[in-house]
């Protein structure tokens, strides 16, 4: 190998070994990517919707999680969020856009229905 090529070679080699590091930590970190508003957006989404349906947080679904579909688009504009951590996203996009059923495959939140925003914790 020429001299330049050598140098070239040496010089871009610690680049890429920090970038295959970042990327091999990156999917390690999130498996199923970044998901940096499904914590913090769930309450407030939730909040909004108890304020605007005196007080009760979703409900009058066949079951809990479908009672979160009632926060989609209305309350959480990425229904993203409505398969929560390790949830499927796009699996969730596409039964709410089809009008099909949330359940356990779709979404990883645990809702129970029947709670006010008033009741003791």
């Amino acid at each position: 190998m020429p001299r330049p090529a050598k140098i070239l070679l040496a010089a871009l080699s610690p680049v890429f070994l920090a970038a295959a590091t970042f990327l091999a930590s990156f999917t390690w970190s999130y498996p199923l990517g970044p998901r940096t508003c499904c914590t913090p957006c769930m309450p407030v989404a939730l909040g909004m919707y108890a304020r605007d349906h005196h007080g009760w947080f979703p409900r009058a679904r066949a079951t809990s999680i479908m009672s979160l579909a009632n926060l989609w688009p209305d309350y959480l504009a990425n229904a993203g969020h409505l398969a929560g951590i390790s949830g499927d996203t796009q699996e969730t996009l596409r039964r709410l856009e089809a009008g099909i059923p949330l359940d356990d495959e779709a979404s990883s939140w645990a809702h129970w229905a029947g709670f006010r925003i008033d009741d003791d914790p």
